[in-house]
């Protein structure tokens, strides 16, 4: 299994690749993107993971692993421009996040 930092390091660099990407080949900026915009994105990338997995079930391809990182990523991008609202989790806090000394214990 991969560590968090790894899949947030692979998310990160994937908003940087929208970003430069957006930027360049979008007429709309990315501000001013609905929810429902960002909704619709994801949604095609989640089509393509379906018809991946229809025809090869159990079976986790790279294309489809992609495809989990750019939807993540769309999702980051949406929080970036119409907030976040973070998850209160008793004991640990408003972000829900522990030290890494804390995880490790665990």
């Amino acid at each position: 299994m991969i560590n968090r930092s790894e899949v947030y390091a692979a998310i990160d660099g994937e908003r940087d690749y929208q970003d430069i990407h957006t930027l360049h080949d979008m007429d709309v900026p990315v501000d001013q993107f609905t929810t429902g915009d960002y909704i619709t994105m994801m949604r095609a990338y989640v089509d393509q993971l379906a018809s991946a997995w229809a025809f090869e079930p159990g079976v986790a391809p790279e294309g489809v692993l992609q495809n989990m990182r750019k939807i993540a990523a769309i999702a980051v991008q949406c929080m970036e421009v119409h907030g976040v609202v973070p998850r209160e989790i008793e004991g640990v806090g408003q972000w829900g996040r522990r030290s890494i000394e804390e995880r490790n214990k665990s």
